[in-house]
């Protein structure tokens, strides 16, 4: 599963989030928010569980499939 930026970009800010929150929801470090904002690839299953459950979506919702 491969993290979608623009997605959670667009949802983190949609709640008025910046990166620093959304690290603190989900528990990840801003580093990890940052990387999966900008579509660095490393980002596994747990983390998109952990973003998608501090913004309130499934993990679908955040990610992109890869064909």
């Amino acid at each position: 599963m491969q993290l979608d930026g623009n997605k959670i970009y667009r949802i983190r800010c949609d709640k008025g989030w910046t990166q620093g929150q959304l690290a603190y929801e989900s528990s990840c470090s801003e580093k990890t928010t940052w990387s999966a904002e900008n579509n660095y690839k490393g980002n596994g299953v747990a983390t998109a569980r952990k973003i998608a459950d501090a913004l309130g979506v499934s993990p679908a919702q955040v990610s992109r499939y890869l064909q």
